[in-house]
């Protein structure tokens, strides 16, 4: 009888854990306060745009899958010494957009860790970083996005308390961004900034109301090709909308193929243009997008033109699926999404484009255990749902980055772009919004005019990888 009522007692309690943390949940959560509830503040919610108001569309979706390792299961795992020590996060916007704070707001009630923000500008990110560090300010998480190597500067290796092996922590990204034998950046296979590659945003009304095939109709017929992809942007263009945008860079690194390489094992850049394979799909990828645009077919990144519905097809990354992304302004009803085509000129065309977004530990950081328990929570998908996160712009994309994004993402093989910061260690940058130098390779000219172009810069890339390669032996 004795050990009946001790039963009873112990679900009773367990109920009124359960309610107050839920009720310690949802207080506040809709706030842009400066200052959390229990102290923990919040330096600029929504910079440079990004954070832009809670979508308030009856089908936006939430950010929770319903798998394990939920906020349920890890609440019980926070030390007790970190409890009112703050984790300073360096950020530029997205992070720390409104729905992503609630995620950090409600990490606090749950174990009383404070989360700091701090905001930078993006383009200035690693240097300003360096520097605080020299000074004894610097944060304790790092963003990398698209700022390998430089970015390595301003981190640590990795610290021990993060087990890589633990299947959280996708390890692909970590020997991606390693340097010869040395981890220092992380992201999880169910992380909201998923590494996940590239895909074809199409408006959904533009195709249902002028007879014209989908994207999604061709996926469904087992046809979806970059044939068919044309086909799309052609037919919707007659119908007299802009076709749509494409990166040509997007195309190739879905075949495994990039501008610059890198060997994380001996820390060495090379150029990509020396293989004549991954040239040959770099080459293809460059006169696809650049006859298409000769013919008027895809304009350079008129993404404004996607999202208010002038144009067909927006071929992008996955910050066009979140609630703050670059179509936040568009009718979430009219958003369809489709992975790119399984084929290029032929050839498998199955990797998942790697966009460098990954976390270290700030090299002068002084919460390194409260940051590690910080990032698990952060990086679940999982957690989402429990805190009220709607980072989606409607249910069908969240549905799609979770049952389809992610899972392609961690079986299939993934390809990290890591021309961006070499060039522009040598004056030379790829802009994806103006391309600088690089208009006439990217897309102004035509096909003929676009390998010519290319083979010009040879020496260009070749000394960009080197001077890459130099700096990162200057770090290691």
């Amino acid at each position: 009888m004795k050990k009946s009522v001790q039963r009873i007692l112990t679900v009773i309690l367990a109920v009124c854990v359960l309610v107050t943390l839920c009720s310690c949940a949802k207080k506040g959560d809709s706030s842009e306060s400066s200052t959390m509830d229990d102290g923990n503040v919040l330096a600029g919610i929504g910079v440079d745009g990004q954070g832009g108001s809670n979508n308030s569309e009856e089908d936006s979706g939430s950010g929770g899958s319903g798998s394990s390792g939920s906020s349920k299961t890890i609440s019980t795992s926070f030390p007790e010494k970190l409890k009112g020590t703050t984790v300073t996060f360096a950020v530029w916007g997205d992070e720390n957009a409104k729905e992503y704070a609630k995620v950090t707001k409600y990490f606090t009630k749950l174990s009383k860790i404070n989360v700091k923000y701090v905001t930078y500008d993006q383009e200035k990110y690693p240097s300003t970083i360096v520097e605080q560090n020299a000074a004894g300010k610097g944060p304790d998480i790092v963003i990398c996005n698209f700022k390998f190597p430089v970015i390595a500067e301003a981190v640590q290796p990795l610290p021990a308390i993060f087990n890589l092996n633990d299947g959280f922590w996708d390890k692909r990204i970590a020997e991606a961004l390693s340097v010869k034998g040395v981890n220092y950046f992380v992201n999880s296979y169910n992380s909201p900034f998923a590494n996940s590659g590239q895909l074809v945003f199409y408006n959904q009304d533009i195709f249902s109301n002028n007879n014209i095939k989908s994207p999604q109709d061709y996926v469904d017929e087992g046809n979806w090709t970059y044939e068919a992809l044309e086909t799309c942007l052609r037919q919707a263009n007659q119908k007299g909308f802009d076709g749509g945008s494409i990166f040509p860079q997007m195309i190739w690194n879905s075949t495994g193929s990039d501008l610059i390489t890198y060997n994380p094992k001996d820390g060495k850049f090379t150029s990509g243009l020396s293989d004549p394979s991954k040239k040959s799909d770099i080459v293809y990828s460059l006169k696809f997008a650049a006859r298409l645009f000769n013919e008027g077919i895809i304009t350079q990144n008129p993404l404004g033109r996607f999202a208010s519905g002038n144009m067909a097809v927006a071929v992008t990354g996955n910050f066009g699926m979140k609630y703050n992304g670059w179509f936040k302004g568009m009718s979430p009803s009219s958003l369809g999404v489709v992975n790119l085509p399984a084929t290029l000129n032929g050839k498998k065309a199955n990797y998942s484009g790697g966009t460098q977004r990954a976390y270290g530990i700030g090299k002068n950081a002084k919460n390194i255990e409260g940051a590690y328990y910080f990032l698990k929570f952060f990086l679940d998908l999982d957690n989402y749902d429990d805190a009220g996160a709607k980072i989606f712009l409607n249910k069908n994309v969240e549905r799609f980055y979770k049952e389809t994004v992610l899972k392609d993402y961690k079986n299939n093989p993934i390809c990290m772009q890591y021309f961006d910061m070499p060039l522009s260690l040598v004056g030379s940058p790829w802009t994806q919004t103006s391309a600088g130098d690089w208009t006439a390779v990217s897309l102004a000219g035509t096909p003929e005019e676009v390998e010519n172009e290319l083979n010009k810069r040879v020496n260009i890339v070749e000394k960009a990888a080197q001077k890459a390669t130099e700096k990162l032996n200057g770090i290691s």
